[in-house]
């Protein structure tokens, strides 16, 4: 018979799934284990005992917990519920904070975000994405999107539109000019200029002095002609041939009052008309309202010309994108392009360039929404020569415009409101629907990459992304400038629908059937529209949940969400790849993962809920190829239904929990700066029981304020000892003494289980060999006490350690790294049969800290 001392000095490979029982060839099965609940695996190689959570408050229901960052040193936590938002930072609700939302507490858990500064985009599927906006920590907002230009489909091609105005398109404008001291010797005063199409009236109340004009232009007020002359009082009314401008003009020494009122038939459509949608193909459904449809119509003239021989305005033309004027021949004067976005009643002034003899201005503009320019030239000195003229030119030879359908008369026929400029009601082909809408659906994932905002997969187009223009969040408006909005469809031998996007390197998409990267193929590494590359690169598919961007990785749920998958950058294969994290621990993930989170600080922990109520966290290095799962549970047949981490402050990030207890939901935290606790050996501070609610003042030995644990037991710690189990009655619990400092909450127990206790020997493997486990070896580092056990068939018989061991927690002081409980082996001898399947485990139900380095179990081999 053979007797083994054997050492276990590492445990960050995790939990190692039954699977494995057998593959001690496996280099990761010396540092694994059977079970690790209720312990996170360190990557220096022990295990420490987690501590426990405080009670922040019941919540509204079940929740989705997310974390918004707007800086390193402030966190908050967002708790949706059922169409409802609060927010939470430092253990506790931020004032009475609590937003409407659109979510049902089963779509929450759909979301995706991303947050830019203090701002947060948000998207599902069946929603126009939101925003929820930042402005204090009480002061917060949640709204739509209010895009300045939304996504497009592509155009109708064979089915013709045509948009007409609901109500009369003529309306009145007026120009007056009023006079109470004369005009001087010399000089003339002009009303503003007005459009006119049809009528017009005039109406001058009082004329005591001099003359007063009534002029037109058809060319933009290149030349007037003056249509009227008056020296009195009266009316005088009329209609021109041809759409124009109109103006009154007084002349030197007039006094006056005078209106002039002109009728204007618009050709275009301006914003806030109510029009008809008639199409020649069906094109609307029901869905479609509250969508958007984009018109497009041909100029049909882009370009004026103005000649510099003398001052002058040149005809407006209608633009919408980029626009150039440009000049020719010697010419000495000032010339500057005007805007007009109200259909020419009044200009501004937007580009002032001077010349002397032969300098020649080429100018390049851009604007969004439909305007008129037009030229007005400044002679300063004669010498022009060489035909001097300039010249504006739309560059964009169409313009479009857009309407919000706010009802559907039939499958071809639509009510809406104009919101940017329709340029005629004729016919068109060159329309389109938004991208996105009740009927096409809502993109299901956003993501910021390269200074856009991405946004993927609707309902109708599962595998489409659109990206914003550069720098510009708020603008889809199709282009092909390089820092121009764009879209695309991706192509795969099957659609599948994108599950989440994600920034690294380069742009990542995760899809129901395969994973992709989006990179730019342009020699500065940018990507533009014309230069956008979607390439695959693994193809297990994807779940609806974030992909978590770690220090060196980045990790998303497979489809199925039973694996979690880490995509990175391999040398020997030159390109990406995606490894399964849960390879050896298939069994964490049973129930399938809810929710998940990211903790970088101090230990790297990847968190999930699991649709079996318990937290799983995997202790995660890459660089040193680390990959420990641990899971964790709370409370007799409770759940944990949703997980987030804050960085609030201290060393360590806050882990925050929703957790069903019975039928009611509450939001708890984990003790905060846990490491460094243990490093300093704060005994005081630590915390080992769940939903805890803690007692600060005066001596008392009745404690209240836990009603949500209304009828269960309770561990208390009472001014630092262990005062032991209470159960709650009324809300209180009564200690057997007077304390002033007590924590109260449920206890958990932690459990460490070896996997077999199997290796290759010189004559053989010990495996099918009978063993007997006798004693058990920890070495601890400020633990208290524990209890082991062999196990044998799945049963434990557990021997508590010898009380001898639990100097520390009985210590006046707490204890500095140079005294004693800070670093200390323990040994328990153990009762056991022999058994072909020989582990041992460790255990902790009591509130103290355990945190084991390594385990020596000392075991008997017989002989065949």
């Amino acid at each position: 018979m053979a007797v083994i001392k054997g050492n276990q000095a590492s445990f960050n490979s995790g939990e190692m799934a039954p699977w494995l029982d057998s593959r001690i060839d496996l280099d990761k099965y010396r540092s694994g284990a059977r079970i690790i609940r209720n312990f996170i695996c360190t990557p220096y190689g022990g295990v420490r005992r987690r501590m426990g959570t405080t009670l922040v408050e019941e919540a509204l229901g079940k929740c989705r917990l997310i974390t918004f960052q707007p800086t390193t040193q402030q966190g908050y936590i967002l708790a949706f519920s059922d169409y409802k938002m609060r927010v939470y930072q430092d253990g506790q609700r931020v004032g009475s904070v609590e937003l409407s939302t659109p979510w049902s507490g089963d779509e929450i858990f759909e979301l995706q975000t991303e947050q830019i500064n203090d701002v947060m985009f948000i998207a599902h599927r069946a929603y126009a994405p939101r925003q929820l906006s930042h402005f204090g920590p009480t002061s917060w907002t949640l709204g739509e999107m209010a895009f300045d230009y939304p996504p497009f489909k592509t155009f109708q091609y064979g089915n013709q539109l045509g948009v007409t105005p609901i109500s009369s398109s003529t309306e009145q404008l007026s120009s007056s000019l009023n006079l109470s001291v004369a005009v001087a010797s010399g000089e003339e005063a002009e009303s503003p200029s007005i459009p006119v199409t049809s009528a017009w009236s005039l109406d001058i109340s009082s004329l005591s002095a001099g003359t007063m004009r009534l002029e037109y232009t058809e060319n933009g007020g290149g030349s007037w002609t003056a249509m009227g002359s008056y020296t009195a009082a009266g009316s005088d009314s009329g209609t021109v041939a041809a759409p124009g401008l109109m103006r009154l003009v007084a002349e030197a020494n007039a006094l006056l009052t005078a209106t002039l009122t002109t009728d204007v038939v618009r050709e275009d459509l301006a914003p806030g008309d109510t029009v008809n949608l008639q199409c020649s193909l069906d094109s609307f459904e029901s869905l479609h309202v509250g969508g958007e449809v984009e018109v497009t119509h041909p100029l049909e003239e882009n370009e004026v010309r103005l000649s510099f021989r003398s001052s002058g305005i040149s005809e407006s033309i209608p633009v919408q994108g980029d626009w150039l004027v440009s000049t020719t021949g010697n010419w000495r004067g000032t010339i500057k392009v005007q805007e007009s976005q109200d259909s020419g009643s009044t200009w501004k002034t937007i580009l002032t360039r001077k010349a002397w003899a032969d300098r020649n201005v080429s100018y390049q503009g851009e604007t969004r929404e439909k305007v008129l320019l037009r030229m007005k030239f400044e002679k300063a000195a004669d010498g022009n020569a060489n035909d001097p003229h300039g010249t504006l030119e739309a560059i964009n030879p169409e313009v479009r415009g857009r309407v919000l359908i706010t009802s559907v008369t039939d499958a071809r026929n639509a009510h809406g409101t104009v919101i940017s400029s329709i340029l005629s009601s004729d016919l068109t082909d060159t329309w389109r629907h938004g991208s996105w809408s009740d009927y096409e659906g809502y993109p299901a994932a956003v993501c910021w990459h390269e200074s856009r905002l991405w946004f993927g997969g609707t309902v109708r187009e599962p595998a489409s992304l659109w990206a914003s223009a550069t720098e510009d969040y708020y603008n889809f408006e199709s282009s092909s400038n390089d820092d121009g909005s764009f879209s695309r469809i991706m192509s795969a031998s099957r659609q599948s629908a994108i599950k989440w996007l994600a920034s690294k390197q380069n742009l990542f998409i995760g899809t129901s059937g395969s994973e992709w990267q989006g990179f730019s193929n342009s020699e500065g590494g940018v990507i533009t529209p014309s230069s956008f590359i979607l390439r695959k690169f693994s193809s297990f598919g994807s779940e609806s949940l974030p992909a978590i961007l770690t220090g060196s990785g980045l990790l998303f749920v497979e489809n199925e969400a039973r694996k979690i998958r880490e995509i990175s950058y391999s040398l020997q294969e030159d390109g990406y790849g995606s490894n399964d994290l849960t390879m050896l621990a298939v069994h964490v993930t049973l129930g399938k993962i809810t929710d998940c989170a990211y903790q970088s600080q101090r230990d790297s922990i990847y968190w999930a809920t699991t649709g079996t109520g318990k937290l799983i966290g995997c202790t995660y290095d890459k660089a040193q190829n680390i990959y420990a799962w641990h899971s964790h549970d709370t409370g007799a047949g409770d759940d944990f239904i949703s997980v987030a981490v804050s960085y609030e402050s201290g060393e360590e990030e806050s882990v925050y929990v929703c957790v069903q207890r019975g039928s009611q939901y509450y939001i708890e935290r984990f003790q905060v700066e846990q490491v460094r606790q243990i490093e300093q050996g704060t005994l005081d501070e630590m915390l080992f029981t769940d939903s805890t609610v803690l007692y600060s003042g005066p001596a008392t030995l009745t404690i209240s304020g836990l009603d949500h644990l209304e009828g269960r037991s309770v561990q208390a710690v009472a001014d630092g000892s262990y005062a032991g189990e209470f159960t709650v009655s009324s809300g209180a619990i009564t200690l057997d003494q007077a304390a002033s400092e007590v924590k109260m909450g449920l206890s958990y127990q932690s459990l460490l289980e070896t996997l077999p206790l199997d290796f290759n020997m010189a004559e053989g493997s010990t495996k099918g060999r009978l063993k007997k486990v006798h004693a058990v070896n920890v070495r601890m580092m400020r633990s208290v006490t524990f209890s082991a056990a062999p196990v044998a068939r799945g049963k434990f018989a557990w021997n508590q350690l010898d009380q001898a061991h639990r100097r520390w927690v009985d210590l006046d002081h707490i204890p500095l790294s140079h005294e004693i409980g800070v670093l200390e082996d323990a040994q328990v001898i153990l009762s056991s049969g022999h058994d072909t399947d020989a582990r041992c485990a460790i255990r902790i139900t009591e509130p103290y800290p355990l945190n084991i380095l390594s385990l020596q179990p000392h075991f008997l081999i017989t002989d065949d």
